[in-house]
């Protein structure tokens, strides 16, 4: 069947579907039109948005995202740390540099080390300014100087910045951001101590066998810190003074009072043993040497061959100090206020004083010495003789002549440990304006 539309039908549905296709496609445009003429008087707000460039050439290829940790300093008062260095010494990119634990070497200060490359190769700010020198002929800088409970946050970059710092910041730097508009009085005391049961089986067994005392448990390095922190905000609200002091006194943990350290170690065959300066009976490290072969003497005088091992070597190990006891004082005060919106004035002002006391094996004497052949103290020595060690013929004896190479090794056990005792005191006042140009 076919249907037949006459002209006028035709005109009709063609005229409407024009009609419907024009106000569809004109409604947008107005509706376009109607919120350009509402929003025409009203003020458009955006963000700023800093953008920097630089006219300096560069490859894409040789540029890479640098990686910086931020901690904030709340986190070392709820790990019970007392110090700045015994905090930041825990993560992961910082490796131990001076501290408390330091007592061979020591140098009394607290020091960082970033990746392992030197303290002297990490950078060490507050608020973005260098700290001075820790100690003279040392450039790593002693953070005993920074308020711990004044930090707000630590930046840690981890990269190398020497071609923005120079070369101190080879290893990293690292930004101790202090709090800037602290209002109000805060103080605080903390006390801690370390015990140890010195239970460990293995260990008592390393110490029984090269007849060393066992420690019994005991408590010890008791620790005391007490700090008060004032601030207030000018009555305009464009300023800030804060203060801050704090006493620290410490004491010392003995690498005898632990079983695991009572015993110096070497490596034998990747085992534990007594091998190098091992453990040792006696009190002293006595060995001697010369064309004869190496004796040593023991308790009873009798020189018997050198053999090394436990029994002939000298243990220093504990004798030594875990943490060395420590007393320090400390000030810090910081003022800000806002001469206009683009210039600060800034103050700032700290001192630190810090006393402690490193402790190390008795010293001992290593080498070959002149010795006279009618020298009294070896004649008729039990056991071995000198005079055979020496090479020294009744001829020489008769004659007294000097045999020139003669080994011999000591420790000054009679003279007890080496002490060393290193007081440091640092000031340092930083002052200025700071703010932006061209704005």
């Amino acid at each position: 069947m076919k249907i037949y539309q006459n002209p006028l039908t035709r005109a009709v549905r063609n005229g409407l579907g024009a009609t419907l296709a024009f106000s569809l496609a004109a409604m947008p445009l107005a509706v376009l039109a109607q919120d350009a003429d509402t929003n025409e008087d009203e003020d458009i707000l955006m963000e700023e948005v800093l953008v920097t460039g630089s006219k300096l050439s560069s490859n894409p290829n040789l540029m890479a995202a640098t990686p910086v940790l931020s901690v904030l300093g709340d986190e070392a008062a709820l790990r019970g740390n007392v110090r700045m260095e015994d905090f930041v010494n825990t993560l992961p990119q910082v490796f131990a540099g001076q501290a408390s634990e330091v007592s061979n070497g020591a140098s009394g200060t607290a020091t960082l080390n970033l990746r392992g490359l030197g303290s002297q190769r990490t950078l060490v700010l507050i608020d973005g300014r260098r700290l001075p020198y820790g100690s003279s002929g040392v450039s790593s800088a002693n953070i005993d100087l920074v308020p711990m409970q004044l930090v707000e946050r630590v930046d840690i970059l981890t990269g190398g910045a020497s071609a923005v710092y120079g070369s101190d910041a080879v290893g990293g730097v690292a930004n101790f951001i202090l709090k800037s508009d602290f209002e109000g009085f805060e103080a605080g005391y903390q006390w801690g101590a370390s015990h140890n049961r010195n239970n460990d089986g293995f260990w008592k067994k390393v110490l029984q066998a090269a007849s060393q005392p066992v420690p019994d448990a005991n408590t010890d390095g008791k620790e005391n810190s007490f700090y008060v922190m004032m601030g207030a905000n000018t009555e305009d609200g464009r300023g800030n003074v804060t203060l801050f002091a704090s006493y620290e006194d410490r004491e010392a943990i003995e690498q005898a009072n632990r079983v695991f350290s009572g015993c110096a170690l070497g490596q034998d065959d990747g085992d534990e043993s007594f091998g190098g300066f091992g453990c040792i009976g006696s009190g002293n490290f006595r060995t001697f040497g010369g064309p004869g072969g190496f004796v040593h003497q023991l308790e009873n005088g009798e020189m018997v061959p050198y053999q090394g091992g436990p029994s002939q070597t000298f243990n220093f190990g504990p004798f030594n100090f875990f943490q060395r006891p420590s007393e320090r004082w400390s000030f810090y005060g910081k003022a800000n206020y806002d001469l206009s919106q683009n210039v600060e004035a800034f103050a700032d002002f700290s001192y630190m004083n810090n006393y402690s006391d490193a402790q190390i094996a008795p010293s001992a004497s290593f080498g070959r010495h002149p010795i006279n052949c009618d020298n009294p103290f070896i004649q008729d020595t039990p056991g071995i003789s000198l005079l055979e060690v020496f090479g020294c013929s009744p001829e020489d004896v008769a004659n007294g002549v000097f045999y020139d190479n003669a080994f011999a090794s000591h420790r000054n056990v009679e003279g007890g440990p080496r002490n060393s005792r290193l007081e440091n005191s640092a000031f340092r006042f930083v002052g200025g304006l700071r703010g932006t140009v061209g704005e």
